[in-house]
């Protein structure tokens, strides 16, 4: 009786595993059979094979046995070979091991979700039907039929679909997809909770694509939400986003609001008007104006220890409120909590107004630490609208050349091909040239930049540290210039920078200094096209481009030993014969003025000669003028010389005047 139980089982055991071996059930050991006792070693090498129990395993000559049901058995006491053939055993009970937990925690989150009650199931109803309706080949019909159906289904339900990942996400597509009734319902349901939600990871998602669809009401009521909260919430990591989008969408009296309960309770109290927000400034005369710094500074310090929070705009409007009005012990602390972090408040006006603060008013170390934090962002820095001007303050504080010319500069010569063509790129590449130019700064960003000049802690004088700068900018840019400068000639913002190259050049005899008559030679040639009075396909000559016959006039004009090397260059590459007869079109006419003028008698003596058979067509020109064009002022030179008070041809009565004086006419 018993030996019939034992050889089912066995039969049984082989029959469920699907066993290699047959043979006496008697020789059975670890779930294997023999027969013959040389077995053994014929399968001795087998590499994975099963035990006696669940999960019994036999690993490269070590045979195990069973240990019960559902366990793995390893037999430890035979002689152990082929570690490399142990450890993947082991690998794949681990991989093993590693799905049952994946699949038992999908199981609990199975049970949780069915514990929801009704829930989950809506989930599941709500995205079916979105994945339907956010595709790109859905009709807008069928699209508008799908968000209805989702805003019904989900009606007093909305507040737990936001909190959680995949609902949210069909909230929000509801947003996007949906008409102004839809939006405004979800908004009314979603009303009572908007503080609770700005908090979620997945809420504030949907509540700022309420604000960016249905605008006003949902700005409104996300201020309305957060009023008395303010400081709280600019300190959360998921809400502080969602109170800086409906600061920057809120109108002038809602910012001020904020912005009052920001400053600290004290402000709130000494502020009479609550619909305006002043600042320090307004304060600054007042007992209490101690407490209401040391609120702010308290607020600043545990935000600016955020990176993500340094990117809001509310914050650098309060940090350089702060920097403005506070003492200098305050300001080195302020200074020194944020140079690390300050590349990542130069995008908007006031966060580059508080950073070139911090270059202005911080110490040598500050300084090199804010450079330092610059790299690798130079040129997205220097292309900025507001960034570039934080290199600009740079270049005028900054005592270490060498850490400027090391990081921003190489930055920048590196990328010169793209900052040449970008017009804030190129502005920075003209401050290092020639800082402080009239002809490139407008009065009002070079009385901002001064106030940095009285910085306390800058001693190199500043025409030494623009030289220094200078020197390490010029061979770079020059360099890339020169072989562009067709095409710079006739650009509006090229054409000076190919001037400014040329004017901050020194002699190119003295030692040390650069050379810029590859620059001269490219200029002169580019000049040498064939002229034809109205261009070729569209395209202007030089001397009748607004931009080329501009660069050509301030390069004659230039004072130095170049004055006449460009004056030479034209007459090599161009002749006198053609450069005469730039004087049929207005603007050629203005830059033969400027030849005349300032070129010495030896190189205008051929171009005076082949002017002198052109005087009758110039004369005959100016004479066939329309009565109605626009005309000069009565005491122009140019109607002294021709009688005629004509605009369009200015030029060329400028130069019938200049050919006169000189006994031609």
């Amino acid at each position: 009786m018993v030996e019939s139980e034992k050889m089912g089982g066995v039969k049984r055991f082989r029959e469920r595993d699907e066993a290699p071996f047959a043979g006496d059930h008697k020789k059975q050991r670890g779930g294997v059979q023999f027969k013959y006792g040389n077995e053994r070693e014929q399968f001795k090498d087998q590499k994975f094979t099963r035990g006696r129990g669940r999960g019994g395993v036999i690993q490269g000559g070590s045979w195990g046995r069973g240990r019960g049901r559902g366990s793995h058995g390893v037999d430890r006491g035979g002689k152990m070979e082929g570690l490399g053939k142990m450890e993947e055993s082991v690998e794949i009970l681990n991989e093993v091991t590693g799905r049952h937990k994946e699949m038992k925690e999908r199981k609990e989150r199975r049970k949780h979700r069915e514990g929801q009650g009704g829930q989950a199931m809506l989930i599941q109803k709500a995205k079916t039907v979105w994945e339907e309706a956010r595709r790109k080949k859905c009709s807008v019909e069928k699209r508008n039929e799908l968000v209805e159906d989702i805003v019904s289904m989900a009606a007093s339900k909305m507040k737990e679909l936001s909190l959680c990942h995949d609902s949210s996400r069909v909230l929000q597509c509801c947003l996007r997809f949906g008409n102004k009734n839809q939006r405004q319902q979800i908004l009314s349901e979603l009303t009572p909770d908007i503080l609770l939600l700005s908090k979620s990871k997945y809420g504030r998602n949907v509540i700022l694509k309420l604000m960016k669809y249905e605008r006003r009401n949902a700005v409104l009521q996300v201020l309305k939400a957060v009023r008395g909260n303010a400081c709280r919430v600019l300190r959360h990591s998921c809400a502080s986003t969602v109170l800086q989008t409906a600061w920057e969408n809120g109108s002038a009296t809602e910012r001020h609001q904020v912005l009052g309960e920001l400053y600290g309770k004290t402000y709130s109290l000494l502020m009479q008007d609550p619909e305006k927000c002043l600042g320090l400034q307004a304060f600054k005369g007042v007992p209490h104006f101690g407490t209401v710094l040391e609120d702010l500074r308290k607020l600043l310090l545990s935000l600016t220890s955020k990176e993500t929070l340094l990117g809001f705009s509310l914050v650098h409007h309060l940090l350089l409120d702060f920097l403005e009005n506070s003492d200098s012990t305050m300001r080195s602390e302020m200074i020194e909590s944020v140079r690390e972090t300050c590349v990542y408040m130069v995008h908007t006006k006031n966060g580059a107004r508080a950073a070139m603060m911090c270059l202005w008013f911080g110490t040598a170390k500050d300084r090199k630490v804010i450079i330092k934090t610059m790299k690798t962002y130079v040129e997205k820095i220097a292309t900025d609208e507001f960034g570039h001007l934080v290199l600009l303050a740079a270049f005028d504080c900054v005592d270490d050349t060498n850490i400027l010319a090391k990081i921003v500069v190489a930055e920048l010569i590196a990328a010169v091909e793209r900052l040449i063509w970008d017009k804030r790129g190129r502005k920075v590449l003209l401050y290092l040239l020639q800082p402080r130019h009239a002809s490139h700064f407008a009065p009002s960003l070079v009385s901002f930049l001064i106030k940095g000049d009285v910085n306390p802690n800058s001693k190199k004088e500043a025409s030494r540290r623009h030289s220094e700068l200078r020197t390490a900018t010029w061979p770079g840019v020059a360099a890339f210039a020169a072989s562009v400068v067709p095409a710079l000639a006739q650009s509006p913002g090229g054409a000076p920078l190919l001037a400014a190259l040329v004017e901050s050049a020194s002699n190119a005899g003295d030692e040390g200094e650069h050379d810029a008559r590859p620059i001269i030679e490219a200029i002169a040639k580019a000049a040498a096209v064939e002229f034809v009075p109205g261009g070729v396909d569209g395209e202007l000559h030089m001397a009748e481009h607004p931009a080329g016959h501009l660069l050509l006039k301030r390069l004659l004009k230039v004072e130095g030993g170049r004055q006449t090397e460009l004056a030479s260059r034209l007459l090599a590459n161009v002749g006198p014969e053609s450069l005469a007869r730039w004087s049929f079109v207005n603007r050629g006419a203005i830059v033969l003025c400027c030849f005349l003028k300032h070129s010495p008698p030896s190189a205008t003596s051929s171009v005076v000669s082949a002017l002198k058979s052109l005087v009758p067509q110039l004369e005959a020109k100016l004479s066939s003028q329309p009565s109605n064009c626009q005309s000069l002022p009565s005491g122009n030179p140019a109607v002294k010389a021709t009688g005629e008070r004509t605009m369009m041809n200015g030029g060329i009565a400028a130069l019938l005047q200049n050919l006169g004086q000189k006994g031609l006419k």
